[in-house]
């Protein structure tokens, strides 16, 4: 009987093949650096947001599962990866995110890969409808790991076509079904692969579920919602056979009559369309009818649901309705009647900023505590370090020195364009940020000037257009209510001065930061305290940690 070391070998061959070329190696190491950053249990909710807004594909779809009956518990439409983060825990955040990243990049790089990763994802569409109905209380966990049901045979035709072809031969010729004539191939099951691969790239748990939950529930929701996708939409299955037999197997276990089935296969039919979308896949392309030209025969026929309606395009993240929508998140986040969390509220503003502006980069910049400067505190942007070291602007009263810091102290907003008439002071501001285009918007809470957002385009064709300056103000607006609403009114965490640093628990306060995920460079520019010395603290707070740890009691 074969056993589970019979088909070890067999899969670390087929790893080191896979890994011996230069594909998955590259795959792999954008996913290993995105879960060292998705995986620190203490990452900052900017942090987090950064990394997700600046994949395009990866924020729909965390704003799709946000939006899901599952999370959403509020009436109104989740609409910032901000609020979407709240809902979804740092856990689901992060197998989402890697999920995703590996199948945009099989579908860019392997795009006759398009059927098999459809089915993918109509088998974890599938899956949260069937946990939903069984009353499963991890319907998004059963959604995750259904995704990465059909990763195994995506690798196998991917990275081993030769040996694809022989297994869909076999499915032909023979009437095997995928699963078996893999076994007989490769001599392992496709799952095996899948578990392989993702232990490789480091995405924990992905592959088979806990033990307790192949025991309980959790396999077959799982069996039962990839069988579904293959006989309705696979092309050697014929759904009118396959889906009363599902029926006979699975009904009884999971309480589903075929009335049921027809549900699930229209709701995940409708859930999964926008991700279809998003592939280039259309909806239509994979319902049986429209596929093969002709409805299946016999008294089962409506088991398979008809195609919905091709979805509308995206809707462009800065057009007038989707600024609105945004406008109104914040709103609600802001009005006195709701509880008010300062950073999530301000960094939900930077959001709104970014996305709809859109900006190259957001930052929240603070009066330092001297009164003669303005630093970048954090923001949302690629290469984010780099920008906030820039964002230094002395408060000085002469626009020669310095055109942001003369517009600030006026408590004015300023907008510099590098193809509009500029003094020399400002073209040097913009080569000193190297941006085409700067916004920087004051906040004044009780009349006092606090800070600013500092906006940039590091390429612009066209200058920000009234549209986008109002918008941007609106949002500056409400960041000042938020402000005025909190007890001290000051910017969280604002810098500190080099004095702050002389006691024990304040050099603790800076290593802990760190070991959250700020790096030393931006806590050395913010406290004035040189990197070595940072470095020193670390160390020796890391040494106190184990020693500390060698003489605990093991029980």
């Amino acid at each position: 009987m074969e056993t589970e070391k019979d088909r070890e070998e067999p899969v670390r061959a087929i790893m080191e093949r896979m890994v011996s070329g230069s594909d998955f190696p590259a795959i792999s190491a954008h996913i290993s650096a995105a879960m060292a950053i998705l995986t620190k249990e203490d990452a900052s909710f900017q942090y987090l947001a950064n990394i997700i807004l600046k994949d395009h594909s990866l924020t729909l779809q965390v704003l799709r599962t946000a939006n899901s009956p599952y999370y959403r518990r509020c009436d109104g439409k989740i609409l910032s990866v901000t609020q979407a983060i709240m809902l979804l825990g740092t856990r689901n955040l992060r197998t989402l995110a890697s999920t995703l990243m590996v199948f945009e990049h099989y579908n860019r790089h392997f795009p006759g890969l398009k059927e098999l990763m459809s089915l993918s994802i109509l088998t974890a569409f599938h899956a949260r409808e069937v946990a939903m109905h069984v009353g499963y209380e991890k319907p998004e966990e059963a959604y995750l790991y259904g995704m990465f049901r059909n990763l195994g045979e995506m690798l196998v035709a991917c990275y081993c076509p030769d040996e694809y072809a022989a297994i869909t031969a076999r499915v032909q010729k023979e009437g095997e079904t995928s699963h078996e004539a893999c076994r007989h191939v490769l001599r392992f099951n496709y799952e095996d692969l899948a578990e392989a691969a993702a232990r490789y790239w480091g995405i924990p748990s992905l592959g088979t579920p806990a033990e307790s939950d192949l025991q309980g529930r959790m396999e077959p929701i799982l069996s039962f919602s990839e069988e579904l996708t293959h006989a309705v939409y696979r092309r050697d299955t014929r759904a009118e056979q396959a889906v009363p037999r599902l029926l006979e197997r699975y009904g009884e276990k999971l309480r589903l009559t075929a009335g049921d089935i027809r549900q699930i296969l229209r709701s995940g039919l409708s859930e999964s369309e926008g991700v279809l979308s998003d592939m280039n896949v259309r909806v239509s392309d994979l319902v049986l009818e429209k596929r093969d030209g002709k409805a299946p025969s016999g008294p089962h026929e409506s088991t398979v649901p008809e195609a919905p309606e091709e979805p509308a395009r995206p809707e462009c993240p800065w057009s007038e309705k989707s600024r609105e929508r945004l406008i109104e998140e914040v709103e609600s986040a802001t009005e006195v009647s709701s509880p008010l969390d300062l950073n999530q509220t301000l960094l939900l503003i930077m959001e709104a900023m970014y996305r709809s502006g859109p900006f190259d980069h957001v930052a929240l910049c603070v009066v330092t505590p001297d009164k003669r400067t303005v630093r970048g505190r954090f923001g949302l942007g690629d290469h984010l370090d780099r920008v906030l070291e820039r964002i230094w602007f002395p408060l000085a009263s002469s626009a020669r020195e310095s055109p942001v810091g003369h517009a600030l102290l006026r408590k004015t907003d300023l907008f510099l364009w590098s193809r509009e008439r500029l003094t020399p002071a400002e073209r040097e501001c913009l080569s000193a940020m190297e941006v085409e285009m700067i916004g920087v918007l004051a906040i004044v809470v009780e009349e006092k000037l606090i800070g600013a957002f500092y906006l940039d385009r590091v390429s612009s064709p066209e200058p920000p257009d009234e549209a986008a300056v109002s918008y941007v103000r609106s949002l500056r607006n409400h960041a000042e209510k938020a402000l005025a609403r909190s007890r001290d009114q000051k910017l969280p965490a604002s810098p500190r001065a080099a004095a702050d640093v002389s006691s024990a628990e304040k050099r603790y306060d800076i290593v802990l930061r760190h070991l959250r995920g700020e790096s030393i460079e931006s806590l050395g520019r913010e406290t004035g305290v040189a990197h070595a010395e940072i470095e020193k603290w670390v160390k020796c707070f890391l040494s106190s940690a184990l020693a500390g740890l060698k003489g605990a009691p093991k029980n």
